[in-house]
């Protein structure tokens, strides 16, 4: 095998001088070292032994000097490590190039016969990343999936923390990619990169359910003829609540690729599986700064994407949610009345669109045309949980308690329903709102001056959420209505307990320990 100097011409170089390089590779030593990648330092040198503090590794060189345009870049944390010219610490590398590396997620055998080390199936189960500054939750959902994953493949679109360094401990390849304002077309090259039968795609804030992890392999394991299979995404939201919307989260290699450039939908072939196994998501209840700034790049990306194709009521539908969780109901409503023109009969994005015109009405104070979308919804949907919950939202506050308690109840037994049978194509906002609903069905009785019914329900919200301060308050004045002197003492005493005590608990409680002393 030749060995190329600093100055060589990589770009000349053949798919088999570079499968050559990696089939030789060793721990300890290279006969030829290949660097390359958009911003590191470039390198093919003679044998090496000391890659850890070798100095020829910082010569400065860029991918622009081969005259190649497109490159990813692999770390492999079974080669040897370098650094690259900031110093920083970097597995060894070699360059894939476009043309030649599969940007396709169908077509794996155009480059796997030159890197030798991808040759053949890697496994029955793999899982695939795109990442970005992920640092502070990337370990716990790689730690999800480490002890079942044959392959984990984690591509880099521009991380400024430690994200990669995360990576590498629980990765099988760490690839470098860069950024095009495209989720799809980052995930696509990625796939292209996983060797195992079933692929699995998760974001760094996601993280497998241990509950799932048996169901998991025991689907894999007995194959069933189904080339995608639907799992139930769980997303952490503000206000306690809990969303939940299914997604085809795994399929079998080479089958499968994305479209869109955010809100990425996996295009499978059929037939698909329906599944509980469950994905949990803290990617939409980060701070306000962090959430903003998503939001941004979301709003941003789908406009481009609604210019391309003004009548993708999908884009539509997102855009106007987005825009609601902004502020904006004036204009979120009026995007989503324009969407429905788009769909029709049972369509998903139908129901989204009556969504959020009921919540934009309901926050605008506009009850009556809240109520009018619910119907609507309800009309297509009768187990619509989100429809149930703004219709007792909606008449809670118009003061009628009655038809509220009607209302809210519904939703429980909906929701209990749906435990056991509730696979849809829904986006569901109020999916696990049940700690709201015993605090509003508690609010019900209060104003119909039903006490004991009252405490009852906020029992049952501080049991299902005994971390939100409110409910405390709540109970000691539910308690304090009944002349249960015991009774405020303990709601306060609670608050404390649990750690969300505020100044005025402490003050109430100050006042309450002078009464009684």
């Amino acid at each position: 095998m030749a060995v190329a100097s600093a100055g060589a011409d990589l770009a000349a170089w053949s798919w088999a001088d570079f499968s050559a390089v990696l089939s030789s590779a060793s721990m300890t030593s290279w006969p030829v070292s290949v660097v390359l990648g958009p911003g590191f330092g470039v390198r093919v040198s003679g044998i090496i032994s000391d890659l850890e503090s070798s100095p020829s590794f910082n010569c400065g060189l860029r991918i622009s000097d081969f005259g190649i345009e497109e490159s990813a870049m692999f770390f492999n944390p079974q080669f040897p490590k370098v650094r690259n010219r900031d110093g920083r610490t970097m597995n060894c590398a070699v360059i894939t190039k476009a043309g030649h590396c599969p940007n396709e997620a169908v077509q794996h055998e155009a480059c796997s016969e030159h890197l030798s080390w991808r040759v053949g199936n890697s496994g029955q189960l793999g899982f695939n990343l795109i990442v970005r500054n992920e640092e502070k939750v990337l370990a716990k959902c790689l730690q999800s999936i480490r002890a079942i994953a044959d392959e984990i493949v984690v591509t880099d679109t521009g991380s400024d923390d430690d994200t990669i360094e995360v990576a590498l401990k629980y990765a099988d390849k760490v690839l470098f990619h860069q950024w095009k304002d495209d989720f799809s077309e980052a995930r696509n090259f990625s796939i292209g990169f996983s060797r195992t039968k079933w692929i699995g795609w998760i974001d760094g804030d996601e993280w497998l359910l241990p509950t799932s992890v048996q169901p998991l392999l025991d689907l894999i394991h007995n194959d069933g003829g189904f080339y995608a299979i639907f799992c139930a995404l769980l997303s952490e939201l503000p206000d306690n609540r809990v969303s939940k919307h299914y997604l085809p989260k795994f399929f079998r290699g080479g089958t499968a690729r994305f479209e869109a450039i955010v809100h990425n939908q996996l295009i499978h072939r059929s037939p698909v599986i329906q599944t509980d196994i469950s994905f949990w998501h803290v990617g939409y209840n980060l701070p306000d700064e962090v959430m903003a700034k998503k939001r941004l790049r979301t709003i941003t990306l789908l406009r481009k994407q609604l210019e391309e194709n003004p009548k993708d009521a999908f884009a539509m539908m997102n855009l106007a949610r987005t825009i609601m969780t902004e502020g904006e109901y004036e204009e979120s409503e009026r995007m989503a009345r324009e969407g429905m023109a788009l769909t029709s009969g049972k369509d998903p994005c139908k129901q989204m669109f009556l969504y959020n015109i009921a919540m934009c009405c309901a926050n605008l104070d506009r009850l009556d045309d809240a109520i009018e979308a619910c119907w609507q919804c309800l009309a297509i949907n009768p187990e619509n949980v989100d429809m149930l919950f703004i219709l007792g939202w909606t008449h809670t506050r118009k003061g009628q308690y009655e038809r509220a308690l009607l209302y809210f109840q519904q939703y429980l037994e909906a929701r209990k329903r749906q435990e056991k049978n509730g696979f849809n194509l829904l986006i569901l906002d109020f999916w696990d709102a049940t700690s709201l609903v015993y605090n509003y069905l508690s609010l019900c009785y209060k104003s119909l001056n039903l006490l004991n019914e009252a405490l009852g329900m906020q029992r049952k919200a501080i049991t299902q959420q005994p971390y939100n301060a409110v409910y405390w308050k709540s109970m000691a004045m539910l308690s304090e209505l009944n002349h249960n002197r015991l009774g405020v003492q303990q709601s306060l005493f609670g608050a404390v307990d649990f750690g969300v005590a505020d100044a005025e608990i402490f003050e109430n409680l100050s006042l309450l320990q002078n009464r009684m002393a």
